[in-house]
């Protein structure tokens, strides 16, 4: 009897210990997600993308973390694609499509390591299809 009275209590306290660290889990990456959105609306695209790698760090899981890393790393590249200065439509869609391509290209290597690392996430199963989707379109 009193070996099972020890092992609930062994187990009690790990559910309590559990309960007390996956809120802190989830904020920290709400966080760096908030922080993030903060860095965008300052046109500071480097460090949102920073801020979101952060939160993904931090908890692998959330979907958010992830769609809001690939937009500003696409958005990174086409900043830098000069697709502002294009001087007809016909470049403009050019720089746009070269510009996503190549973020795409990057991402897709990066969710393929992570996916590898991490085969029991579906998360970058998920994020290399959204990748895929949007490559198609």
């Amino acid at each position: 009897m009193q070996g099972t009275s020890k092992r609930f209590c062994l187990a009690a306290a790990a559910v309590v210990l559990l309960a007390l660290v996956a809120p802190c889990y989830g904020d920290d990456a709400a966080q760096h997600i908030q922080q993030g959105d903060s860095f965008l609306k300052n046109h500071n695209t480097a460090k949102a993308i920073a801020e979101f790698r952060a939160a993904i760090d931090s908890n692998p899981d959330s979907v958010e973390a992830h769609k809001k890393y690939i937009r500003a790393t696409q958005d990174s590249y086409l900043e830098a694609s000069g697709f502002s200065k294009a001087a007809d439509f016909e470049e403009l869609r050019k720089r746009m499509d070269g510009a996503y391509a190549a973020a795409d290209a990057k991402l897709r290597v990066t969710y393929e390591t992570w996916a590898q690392q991490h085969p029991d996430k579906a998360v970058y199963q998920w994020a290399l299809g959204t990748l895929v989707k949007r490559g198609a379109d």
